[in-house]
């Protein structure tokens, strides 16, 4: 849950700090120093960073309180699982974030990040969705399987089989080829309508 609502708190940061330094005319002077999908993969990095030490303090906490208190066993908790729940949760934002700054740079007002957002908010709502109502009561099904292997899907699904422990390795490691591919993608498609849309004001 805490990967879910992390990637779209702060996927919606990504997008209303592309609109802020577009509307205050800002990225026009950071542009002249650096290249558009450099200024955008920043944006996406820096707000990533302090997502990822949100998601790593809160796994921590949870980690020590699990311990302390007896009610789960760290073995039972699983630190592996942990860990790749943060790893899942790298690409899923990377993922994600990338989507959120272009659609965050084809706007000019901070009341159309809701909007221009939604989509992709959608798309993040829909894993849940399939991870509370397919994944959590049957991780082990082929229907969870398949939709696992589902970049979109992946950050959130794969974590629900992982820490079931019906995934293999190498299924695990064929959705993070997956999803780093789709990464380069939509990499490539958000640079170009971030280079596009970014100076167009109105």
């Amino acid at each position: 849950g805490i990967l879910y609502v992390t990637m779209i708190v702060y996927g919606q940061l990504v997008a209303a700090g592309v609109i802020e330094e577009k509307s205050n005319r800002i990225v026009e002077i950071l542009l002249a120093t650096v290249r558009p999908w450099q200024l955008m993969m920043g944006k996406i990095t820096g707000i990533g960073l302090v997502a990822l030490i949100q998601v790593v303090l809160v796994a921590g906490v949870a980690l020590v309180l699990a311990s302390a208190t007896k009610l789960v066993s760290i073995p039972t908790l699983g630190v592996d699982v942990v860990i790749s729940g943060i790893v899942w949760f790298v690409l899923g934002y990377l993922m994600y974030a990338l989507l959120f700054a272009a659609a965050g740079s084809m706007v000019s007002r901070q009341e159309d990040v809701s909007a221009v957002a939604l989509p992709v908010i959608f798309m993040l709502v829909a894993a849940w969705i399939l991870a509370l109502t397919v994944a959590a009561p049957y991780p082990g099904s082929v229907g969870t399987t398949v939709l696992s292997f589902i970049p979109l899907f992946s950050p959130v699904i794969m974590p629900v089989r992982i820490a079931a422990g019906v995934a293999p390795l190498w299924q695990v490691l064929i959705g993070v080829v997956l999803v780093i591919g789709t990464i380069y993608v939509f990499a490539a498609v958000a640079g170009r309508i971030y280079r596009n849309s970014v100076l167009r004001v109105g």
